[in-house]
């Protein structure tokens, strides 16, 4: 990845005029491989940050729909009626995201969890 000396956010790719990075970058990339291209803009529209990551091999399979990771360390499940790229997740991020989101449903197919809520311990809280 290379930075350009303007606006943008340190380690991200530049697209000012008169940076090559950008087009730079592209070119050097595997072309062969399928690539995620990510893009970070400001409210006022202008381009903050580029990031272009070819699909690995690890990446070829299932991924978490939370994390966007595979199943290497912790193992996929499917917990609801979604299918495809979007019906698996680790259930380490859905307990995180049901957590954090007060549901007890998928957000997208509306499957109902068996979700049991323990309150925190006062510790945890201060």
């Amino acid at each position: 990845m290379t930075t350009g000396d303007c606006c943008h956010l340190p380690g991200s790719l530049c697209d000012c005029p008169g940076s090559a990075a950008l087009s730079k970058s592209v070119e050097d990339s595997d072309i062969g491989r399928p690539q995620y291209v990510t893009q970070v803009t400001a409210k006022d529209g202008r381009l903050l940050s580029t990031v272009i990551k070819a699909l690995g091999a690890q990446s070829d399979g299932p991924i978490c729909r939370i994390c966007h990771e595979g199943g290497n360390g912790e193992g996929l499940l499917s917990p609801c009626d979604c299918t495809g790229t979007l019906g698996t997740v680790h259930k380490s991020c859905l307990e995180k995201w049901l957590s954090s989101s007060n549901t007890s449903y998928c957000e997208l197919c509306h499957t109902e969890f068996v979700v049991e809520r323990r309150p925190r311990p006062l510790t945890e809280v201060l």
